[in-house]
């Protein structure tokens, strides 16, 4: 066996001075380049450096992470009652991958690609413009899509422990899983000064109606403020309880049946699961072992 030690710079020369050497396999002007790895390796820490040594040799380079083709887990959970796995294993939306990377660097495509599809951070779409390459460019993809599911999975089993160690209340009622609970005690930890009553983290949610009545007529408007992460939270957890739980399937067909529609009995459940998840964590109380 041949053993030879090496630092990140000697690795990234070598792979440059091989990747100078190659052009791409169906004869387009466009080379592509994927970089994959167990999340302990970095792999996109290795993109990064392999993109600045080939700029440095005048080669253009764009570098696309898969972290921005990450579906997020309302999407996955649209497929679960098709398929239970959906929500671990369609974690990378390779489709979306394939059509605004890849396949417009095919021979016969525009070269014209979209760097991220989706922030994951702040849980929306983003806003990357579409970026032009020159027939010489390079795109060079770095990600771990298998290590990356393994890393996400332990996180969420973490979560899910910590959940059922300290509020194991919250996961007890339909539709609430470890990603909204988190989600909604983080807003409530952020904001303990706002937290009077119910209705105020309503309010901090963004899900209590704001008044614009005029003289004897009552009205009321969509709240637009408030945290959206956590007014997000509370979506999944209607649109769940939706398809799965038969209360809120029958008062969504009374309320249809008075003529209120679907985006208002929407916002009046979000309103009552937040009621409900005050309630559940009181501020005041804290967190609890389970017993």
């Amino acid at each position: 066996m041949w053993l030879e030690a090496i630092s990140w710079e000697r690795l990234t020369d070598a792979r440059a001075d091989r990747i100078g050497k190659l052009t791409a396999a169906d004869g387009g002007p466009w080379l592509r380049v994927a970089i994959d790895g167990a999340p302990t390796a970095h792999p996109e820490g290795l993109a990064a450096r392999l993109a600045d040594v080939l700029r440095i040799r005048g080669r253009s380079v764009q570098t696309v992470g898969t972290g921005g083709f990450l579906r997020p887990a309302s999407l996955r959970y649209e497929f679960g009652p098709e398929d239970p796995d959906a929500y671990y294993d369609q974690w990378l939306d390779t489709g979306a991958l394939w059509r605004e990377v890849f396949n417009p660097l095919e021979a016969d495509g525009s070269g014209r690609i979209l760097p991220d599809l989706w922030d994951r951070p702040a849980s929306r779409s983003d806003r990357s413009s579409a970026i032009q390459l020159a027939s010489t460019s390079s795109a060079t993809s770095s990600g771990c899509t298998q290590g990356a599911s393994g890393k996400i999975r332990g996180l969420e089993r973490r979560l899910t422990e910590l959940m059922e160690r300290h509020f194991p209340q919250l996961l007890t009622r339909v539709g609430i899983g470890p990603d909204s609970a988190a989600t909604l005690l983080i807003t409530m930890g952020d904001n303990p000064e706002r937290l009077c009553s119910e209705a105020s983290f309503a309010a901090l949610c963004g899900v209590s109606p704001v008044e614009y009545s005029s003289g004897p007529q009552r009205h009321h408007r969509l709240n637009r403020g408030g945290e959206r992460r956590a007014n997000a939270a509370l979506y999944r957890i209607v649109q769940t309880r939706l398809r799965f739980d038969a209360r809120t399937r029958n008062y969504y067909e009374r309320r249809t049946a008075e003529g209120k529609t679907r985006r208002e009995i929407i916002r009046c459940l979000k309103r009552y699961a937040a009621r409900e998840v005050f309630n559940l964590v009181r501020p005041g109380i804290g967190p609890h072992e389970a017993t």
